[in-house]
């Protein structure tokens, strides 16, 4: 009985892979496949949010990321680009983090008269709490190796319409892992107890939510 009960567990396990990855090459020695893992990283003390944003000199991830960006020393590419293949311009990318323009009712002191107001609202890094880790799967049939390989990072904030309804998460851009790792890691010598390998080491094991295919 034991026996047929580990040899079901097996072969659901082998059938919920197979759902998830499919053979991509034509030999069918080697199945690969882009998936995405949305980490939450934030440091939590006291049961109150960080959002890793501090004080002082110290900057949240997300700050030390976005000033490269705007810079130019960090390229990135829109959120679908897996492959690389078109660089976003520093135009595209200053874009994304330009003021946006809204009107707003405020009345006047003095004559009590309701007047419209024009108001920059600028981009808040601390909306940016989540990011979405972009990993190469690679399995080869032959040796029954799996290889995971992460090979870009999106930083995700919400999507809202117009009305103000929350309509779930959006990926700004992508950013390739090789070229972020840097900052990533200069990041974790400030903050040691906040480092994305354990993020996503306990996401493989004691997280609830499942990544997603993206190609």
């Amino acid at each position: 009985m034991n026996k047929i009960y580990l040899t079901a567990i097996v072969l659901v396990k082998i059938i919920l892979f197979a759902q998830f990855t499919h053979a991509q090459d034509c030999d069918n020695k080697q199945w690969v496949k882009i998936v995405g893992r949305d980490i939450d990283w934030i440091e939590t003390v006291n049961a109150t949010k960080n959002y890793l944003k501090f004080a002082g000199k110290d900057s949240s991830l997300f700050a030390m990321i976005r000033t490269r960006l705007q810079k130019g020393t960090l390229e990135a590419y829109p959120t679908k680009d897996y492959q690389f293949n078109d660089p976003m311009s520093l135009k595209s990318i200053n874009r994304i983090f330009a003021d946006i323009y809204d009107t707003t009712q405020v009345t006047d002191p003095i004559t009590g008269e309701e007047l419209k107001k024009i108001v920059a609202i600028q981009f808040d890094n601390r909306l940016i709490i989540k990011y979405r880790i972009i990993e190469k799967w690679k399995y080869n049939t032959e040796t029954g190796k799996t290889n995971i390989t992460i090979v870009g990072l999106i930083p995700l904030t919400g999507a809202f319409l117009g009305n103000g309804s929350y309509i779930g998460q959006k990926g700004l851009l992508l950013v390739p892992f090789y070229d972020v790792k840097t900052v990533i890691d200069l990041y974790e010598q400030q903050h040691p107890d906040n480092r994305l390998a354990e993020k996503i080491w306990k996401n493989y094991f004691e997280s609830n939510e499942k990544p997603t295919k993206k190609e």
